[in-house]
């Protein structure tokens, strides 16, 4: 009877998620990656000069300046990278923000948009794209293409839904 019931809530779980989440723009992959990789180099120099300035108070100056400045960088990086990873999701004229490691979101309709807008910059290679949201009460949100999955199909769909709020 339990597995029945767990059965049916899973269900009902994933039709809601899958009636609601028509797109969903998250960070991509290989951008957590080399972020990842950057930690990693980060705090292994930093514990590795920790490591030689314990051993050996008298060690030269670059050791400390080493530690100094990679230490507070990947903490901050750390905790910057934890604390704003956020999913987008839009469909049903919803904005859904998600911010899984707060274990919170934020809902709200296409009405409390204020505005949105997309901003282009040209790079050698490819076009800079970030596309910034505003909200009724004060909060926005930013998707750059770079860095985001879907990027284009949530101009779309902006442009499809609300294109009178769209600021150039």
């Amino acid at each position: 009877m339990i597995g029945k019931a767990l059965y049916f809530v899973n269900r009902l779980s994933l039709s809601c998620q899958s009636l609601f989440a028509l797109i969903t723009a998250k960070p991509k992959k290989n951008t957590l990656l080399s972020i990842s990789l950057f930690l990693v180099l980060a705090y292994t120099l930093a514990i590795l000069n920790l490591n030689i300035l314990i051993k050996d108070p008298t060690s030269p100056w670059y050791n400390y300046a080493l530690f100094l400045v990679l230490g507070p960088l990947a903490l901050g990086l750390t905790l910057r990278m934890l604390f704003n990873y956020k999913i987008l999701q839009f469909g049903k004229n919803q904005i859904l923000i998600r911010y899984p490691v707060r274990f919170s979101h934020q809902k709200y309709s296409l009405k409390d948009l204020s505005s949105w807008k997309e901003a282009k910059v040209k790079t050698m290679a490819n076009p800079y794209k970030e596309l910034e949201l505003r909200f009724s009460n004060g909060k926005n949100a930013k998707l750059s293409l770079q860095e985001h999955t879907d990027y284009e199909k949530v101009v779309k769909y902006l442009e499809k839904k609300c294109a009178k709020k769209r600021l150039i």
